[in-house]
């Protein structure tokens, strides 16, 4: 984990359930000129390009019994501390 946490020093995590991150994304690319920020946060090739991503959860992780079942319930955004 020390090294994943080093690898994201600098940078800040957000982490949504999925429908209030797909609003916030669109709040945040509708706030200002069609720049190098918006290009950062929608091109996942720029530099410093924000990570968007949506984590599936198992509804039966904390319990041994049920089977597995995942659905979508988190949508993380990672961007640089600059943005």
């Amino acid at each position: 984990m020390a090294e994943w946490v080093a690898s994201r020093r600098g940078w800040m995590l957000i982490d949504f359930p999925v429908d209030s991150g797909l609003a916030f994304l669109p709040a945040v690319a509708n706030a200002g000129p069609r720049d190098a920020f918006y290009v950062r946060m929608t091109h996942w090739a720029a530099p410093d390009a924000w990570d968007v991503t949506v984590k599936p959860m198992d509804a039966a992780m904390s319990q041994e019994e049920p089977a597995s079942r995942f659905r979508r319930q988190l949508l993380q955004v990672g961007f640089p501390a600059y943005d």
